[in-house]
């Protein structure tokens, strides 16, 4: 059953960062110690917190691709029985898991994608507007960057670095894409750096990874720079600059909310800036203020919570349990069964909460929806007060560069007044971390950052084009 884009954002309330990706290579052929196939399922399951909608696999073998995707998680999509032990031995392979937003999906919008022509295999984490299709059809940005790299390598005799490099230098959008023609893997990571995207090595084998902590015991780590394009083949590991920017502009939604805590950014562990994003909070607070005791909101929200709670001096309690069975609310096939998987999500610990003053911390906050049922919840709990913390600073304006958080009109921050959010959200106060102190936490060099959500100010020129003059550009 397809999802009107209203329901969707109604019932999960959270930002959706929309993929990602893991693929490796052997430099020495089929390699006899481990199985490459293997590696990247256990490396996409270690990213499944960046898309739980759909997963897929390519596998080069020397002759040809086993290639595999469907919608689910990478566990069943990736059954041991069914698919691993179904792939010949290779020594490449291309790995993806993707968030679908509301009216996409499905088998044709999974990852990797194939070539035409060429049949070489891509994946891709973010967004390019340039890449859209304008033409009526449903391709997607990744469908439509594939369909114009197979075309420049037809009509130019161009290798498969040459004609992506050649395409990506026409853009301007967000990404951190891996790409294979069986002879080499290639990573490359947008100029502006908004998506991340690292290199590891374990002997002669090569791991591109969205994140670190994907890459399990691998020691040998490097990030890819922003407009860096790494191509590791026959001859080595060499990298081409795609195009330089003044303004590189890390997405500060990937250290508050999307990363996993054990990432590691331009050497910031992101736990530890979570909880430094905590300490400014509380730093924020007006003297004399004094709750009995803090909770995070599970998962993202309880790192922030540890720093608060250290700040204040106040003790920390676990007092809201998420609970682990419950799908995500958005896919329930009904209106009610949505309502009653969002009050099943989270759970109370009543003894926890009666009678005291709490302080709620959130990661950051869409839409409120879900935030109204937990409030309600410690209301029912016998909370005396409650004071939500929110440790992003107010969402008024849509994305472009890889997270959905729906456009302005669905945002909260951007209907409401602060005072109408108050009453909505049914909080004795309300306060979301500034956008200075965001920075101070993620990097104490103001900038560096893409906080366009918060301020509108987008980092690249955002002006759409015509699929016909998109064509003309990338053949040029």
């Amino acid at each position: 059953m397809s999802m009107e884009r209203e329901d969707f954002f109604e019932y999960d309330d959270t930002p959706r960062e929309e993929c990602g990706v893991f693929s490796t290579i052997s430099l020495s052929g089929v390699p006899k110690d481990i199985n490459l196939a293997t590696e990247t399922y256990i490396g996409l399951s270690n990213l499944q917190h960046r898309g739980e909608d759909a997963a897929g696999m390519g596998v080069y073998n020397g002759l040809f691709w086993g290639h595999t995707k469907e919608q689910g998680l990478v566990s069943s999509v990736f059954d041991e029985g069914k698919y691993l032990n179904g792939f010949a031995p290779g020594y490449i392979t291309v790995g993806h898991v993707r968030y679908g937003t509301a009216g996409e999906g499905g088998f044709e919008a999974a990852h990797p994608h194939k070539g035409d022509k060429h049949g070489f295999l891509l994946s891709l984490n973010g967004h390019n507007r340039q890449m859209e299709d304008h033409t009526g059809s449903k391709k997607t940005d990744t469908e439509m960057l594939v369909k114009h790299v197979d075309e420049r390598m037809t009509e130019s005799a161009e290798n498969l670095e040459d004609a992506l490099l050649h395409v990506l230098r026409k853009l301007n959008g967000g990404y951190s894409l891996t790409a294979s023609d069986g002879k080499s893997l290639i990573g490359a990571r947008d100029p502006w750096g908004f998506r991340p995207l690292c290199l590891g090595r374990k002997g002669d084998v090569y791991f591109f990874s969205s994140e670190d902590s994907a890459l399990g015991d691998i020691d040998d780590v490097v990030e890819v720079a922003p407009g860096e394009m790494v191509i590791i083949g026959p001859n080595g590991v060499r990298s081409e600059l795609i195009y330089a920017v003044d303004n590189p502009s890390f997405c500060a939604m990937e250290e508050s909310y999307i990363a996993r805590p054990d990432t590691t950014f331009e050497g910031r562990n992101v736990q530890q800036t979570r909880m430094r994003k905590g300490r400014l909070m509380a730093q924020q607070e007006v003297p004399g203020f004094a709750p009995d005791i803090v909770i995070g909101v599970p998962e993202s929200g309880l790192d922030d919570a540890v720093g608060y709670a250290e700040e204040m001096n106040v003790p920390l309690r676990r007092a809201l349990l998420k609970n682990p069975y419950i799908s995500r609310t958005f896919i329930k096939s009904s209106q009610e069964k949505r309502e009653i998987a969002a009050e099943q999500k989270i759970r109370v610990v009543k003894q926890e909460v009666v009678g005291k003053h709490l302080v709620i911390v959130d990661d950051s906050m869409v839409r409120g929806t879900v935030g109204r049922v937990v409030i309600r919840k410690l209301r029912n709990a016998g909370a005396a007060s409650i004071h939500l913390r929110i440790m992003f600073p107010p969402h008024r304006h849509p994305c472009f560069y890889g997270i959905d958080t729906g456009d302005s009109s669905q945002l909260l921050a951007n209907r409401m007044s602060h005072q109408e959010m108050v009453d909505y959200l049914g909080v004795d106060s309300l306060m979301f971390i500034t956008p200075e102190n965001l920075r101070e936490a993620i990097s104490p060099k103001l900038g560096g950052l893409c906080m366009a959500c918060v301020t509108g100010e987008y980092p690249t020129e955002m002006a759409t084009i015509s699929a016909e003059s998109l064509f003309a550009r990338v053949r040029d």
